[in-house]
């Protein structure tokens, strides 16, 4: 038997990720991971107001919906990319652009629909009925699933 130790501690994939990949990959990876931070970026309030559209090499694109919230905000342009390098921790931003989005979508939604509800899978009435031969795989095989379909019919008799 292997009897050596484990000498080192458990690392989490984006861990083993950022050192597998190349600086620049791991900076990309960095950067996507800042629009699910959003809002520690622009404020709870601002964070509704204001989307991350991406970015273009050392520019941060931040889009709104109106061009009132984008004169307003462009105030806000120093305070947006002290706290974006500061969770890059390191000074990546040189420059915000403000822009309405038009038909893009904003980075820090969450692209995946919810998965659909699970609905309880009925259970055929005249279950058993087959004939078939005892020493097949294929038969055996029915066996125990008319079994298992029993079973569970009578687990939810009792319930």
């Amino acid at each position: 038997m292997w009897s050596k130790r484990r000498t080192r501690a458990l690392q989490s994939a984006s861990q083993i990720i950022a050192t597998a990949l190349s600086e620049e990959a791991a900076l990309e990876l960095a950067i996507a991971g800042l629009w699910k931070r959003w809002e520690e970026i622009a404020g709870p309030e601002l964070g509704k107001l204001l989307v991350p559209l991406g970015h273009q090499g050392r520019e941060l694109r931040v889009g709104a919906q109106h061009p009132a919230i984008l004169q307003e905000a462009s105030f806000l342009g120093p305070a947006l990319l002290d706290r974006a390098n500061a969770l890059l921790e390191q000074p990546y931003f040189q420059e915000v652009r403000f822009e309405l989005p038009g038909s893009r979508t904003a980075l820090n939604q969450n692209f995946l629909s919810p998965p659909p509800p699970k609905t309880p899978t009925p259970c055929p009435t005249p279950i058993g009925g087959l004939q078939l031969p005892e020493d097949s795989p294929v038969g055996r095989a029915y066996r125990t699933y008319v079994a298992r379909l029993r079973a569970m019919a009578s687990r939810k008799k009792e319930s």
